[in-house]
């Protein structure tokens, strides 16, 4: 995701990849101008195909002010719609369109949207009543036991392991804690389960591992894991089994609902750990969707939606269109 999109843009560009599902649609297309002035930027671009099977081309412009937009901004999209040889536009405004504006759109056939119009109290998200989303992190507080099996001589027996130990590689090189361990192996647990049954709640969670092995990277290597003994030994960690002490945090986020092109939407922020997640969801006659674009501490920016059959979230993408890859 380029870094100029922001809230407001994003909206448009899920809601319209929702509604247009067969068509190419781009966030931050650049597009050469035909003056020879470079590579602008398009807010959201839509490529498909008419029935003729020529390439329609639509951009949207999008903008989140507190006043309403006047027909300066009109004329600039004109020029940018010749320049960049659009076939149609589309404004995108939440605060609306002074009269000029609205004039001179019309004359030039370009498309006026506020999106921020209150949902019909019968329409699609009607039955929300007071929209809200409700975001759960898993919190861990302590770690309650940690034994595990080791071999010695031959056999193999159950110890008990302390959080601060460190554990080794075949070669005596300390790899992490046990309590580091631990959570290695709870980062890739399915907890969804304890997240949706106990919100708000302390829970325990218990982890299992059995015959296990560490890869210092993705793919690479595997590597036995042993603990060292007073003695110096290093023994081999084959299973371990930890209890932790854990909270479910629950917290409500607002959605504002609204609709944009016919399309009902909510949209609402919030933090699950240490990302942001802006969420959609859009309910249309192309079917009910959400989508979710993440940022993590680092700024860096991923797109998902949700898939109701599993309960999952995947990839959002749209499919590729080798014109605009090639201008970007």
């Amino acid at each position: 995701m380029p870094a100029r999109s922001n809230d407001f843009q994003a909206v448009v560009y899920f809601i319209r990849s929702h509604v247009d599902a067969d068509a190419v649609v781009t966030e931050s297309a650049m597009l050469p101008d035909r003056t020879g002035a470079g590579l602008r930027e398009v807010d959201v671009l839509i490529t498909s195909r008419a029935r003729d099977g020529r390439q329609v081309r639509i951009g949207v412009e999008c903008r989140d002010h507190a006043q309403k937009p006047d027909i300066t901004w009109v004329e600039q999209v004109v020029t940018k719609q010749a320049d960049l040889e659009l076939d149609q536009m589309v404004m995108v405004s939440s605060s609306g369109f002074t009269a000029g504006a609205v004039a001179k759109a019309r004359y030039y056939g370009i498309e006026l949207v506020t999106p921020e119009r209150p949902i019909p109290a019968d329409g699609p998200l009607g039955r929300l009543g007071q929209p809200h989303l409700e975001f759960r992190d898993l919190i861990r507080e302590r770690l309650i036991s940690v034994s595990g099996q080791v071999s010695r001589n031959g056999d193999s027996q159950t110890i008990p392991l302390p959080a601060g130990a460190a554990v080794f590689d075949a070669e005596g090189i300390a790899l992490c804690s046990v309590a580091e361990l631990v959570g290695i192996f709870l980062d890739g647990a399915d907890l969804r389960e304890v997240v949706a049954q106990a919100p708000g709640q302390s829970v325990e969670l218990r982890v299992q591992v059995s015959d296990f092995v560490l890869r210092r990277d993705e793919g690479g290597d595997p590597i036995e894991v042993f603990i060292g003994t007073r003695d110096g030994q290093l023994l081999r960690l084959t299973d371990f089994d930890a209890v932790l002490g854990a909270r479910v945090e629950a917290r409500p986020v607002l959605l504002a609902a609204a609709e944009l092109q016919g399309t009902a939407y909510a949209v609402g922020a919030g933090h699950v750990g240490d990302n942001r997640a802006l969420v959609i969801f859009s309910d249309s006659p192309a079917g009910e969707r959400m989508s979710v674009r993440v940022t993590d501490a680092d700024g860096q920016v991923s797109d998902w939606i949700a898939d109701r059959s599993t309960q999952t979230l995947r990839p959002h993408t749209s499919p590729a269109d080798p014109e605009v890859n090639e201008r970007t």
